[in-house]
């Protein structure tokens, strides 16, 4: 009885063990991918276009912009008018 208890607990120590070790390997084989670095791109050179925002015509784009209306009522209401109106399909 001893015997059985002795190579069930074999058969099941030998593959968790390989399995771990497999999972070691791999895991220490993508740290290694992580920590090189990345190729460079295919030329140097780029001719990069700064992205400036203007700011002051920011605000005049959103200060042009009407207010939005409040309505009262729900806004069941306010979808079937704007269905009446054209302005919304749905």
């Amino acid at each position: 009885m001893n015997f059985l208890f002795i190579i069930a607990c074999l058969v099941f120590v030998i593959p968790v063990s390989y399995l771990l070790h497999r999972y070691h390997l791999f895991e220490r084989q993508q740290a290694r991918k992580r920590s090189l670095p990345l190729p460079p791109l295919g030329s140097n050179n780029l001719k990069l276009i700064p992205q400036t925002i203007d700011i002051d015509e920011n605000n005049k784009v959103d200060e042009e912009q009407p207010p939005l209306p409040i309505t009262s009522g729900t806004w069941q209401k306010s979808i079937a008018a704007m269905k009446k109106n054209g302005e919304f399909e749905g």
